[in-house]
């Protein structure tokens, strides 16, 4: 909840600025099926293996006792953090940043917008993002586990929340800039193509 909420908040934001940056911008932030899945797939899927493994019900990470079950908590979290980082560098970092994006493979300036670049403002927005993905983690726990008086300390959730976010952030800039289609790109390879073939 904590990453669809606010994810959904911040796409709507700012919209009349984000118009004039993102070319395929979309008029309240509407997602097709492809990011849906992308986003909730892996999350789900995770939490159905937790299901079958453990049943329903919220359970202590604890490496020493229930050492599958908290490797299963631990990825879900992070791939929520990795999700609510993406979106908030994405949906803050081009609006807020006063300086120009570098792309995070060569560091030369690139327009906003472009995938692959990256702000120090959307750095950081990753890592706030997916600290609240965490602290939404940590909060679940204290309200729901009965018994974590007598478990490993669950604070490092929010940590783990905060890396996984900025780290997802940054691997999502590298394959932007490294393999994400641009019909920019689709140009050129086409040309360079239909030029060879004469």
């Amino acid at each position: 909840l904590m990453f669809f909420v606010t994810s959904s908040k911040l796409t709507k934001w700012k919209q009349d600025v984000k118009k004039h940056i993102d070319s395929e911008f979309k008029e309240g932030g509407q997602r097709n099926w492809v990011q849906v899945f992308c986003n909730g797939g892996v999350p789900t899927e995770l939490a159905l293996l937790y299901m079958i493994e453990n049943g329903p019900g919220e359970i202590p990470i604890d490496f020493s006792k229930q050492y599958t079950a908290s490797w299963m908590c631990l990825s879900l979290l992070g791939a929520l953090a990795c999700c609510a980082g993406d979106t908030w560098s994405s949906e803050i970092g081009s609006v807020w940043s006063k300086s120009e994006p570098r792309l995070i493979t060569t560091w030369e300036k690139v327009p906003v917008g472009t995938n692959g670049g990256i702000t120090l403002v959307g750095l950081i927005s990753s890592l706030i993002g997916g600290m609240l993905v965490g602290v939404a983690y940590f909060i679940t726990q204290l309200v729901f586990v009965s018994d974590l008086d007598i478990s490993a300390p669950q604070w490092p959730l929010v940590v783990f929340g905060a890396m996984a976010g900025l780290l997802g952030s940054i691997i999502d800039s590298y394959l932007g800039a490294t393999m994400q289609y641009t019909g920019k790109t689709f140009l050129l390879v086409f040309l360079i193509n239909l030029k060879a073939s004469f």
